[in-house]
């Protein structure tokens, strides 16, 4: 499963507050839609493995927010 498809689901069951705000986040990293679950190691089936959706602004990509994010952790 992709991060990509994996988002337009949850906007469709859980709507954000904002059209674009769906950021997903897994153990402090930004995913990237064009990765699968597999890449950042995430296991269908397996508990603990919480994935959060920040949806507190208008984010443009999630490229555009993980380079911030990253240089604001610096």
């Amino acid at each position: 499963t992709r991060i990509h498809n994996l988002k337009h689901e949850l906007k469709r069951r859980l709507k954000p507050r904002f059209d674009r705000g769906c950021r997903l986040i897994f153990r402090n990293k930004v995913l990237k839609g064009k990765h699968t679950l597999k890449h950042y190691g995430i296991k269908k089936g397996v508990n603990d493995q919480a994935i959060a959706m920040d949806d507190t602004k208008d984010w443009k990509s999630s490229s555009s927010s993980s380079s911030s994010d990253s240089e604001h952790d610096k």
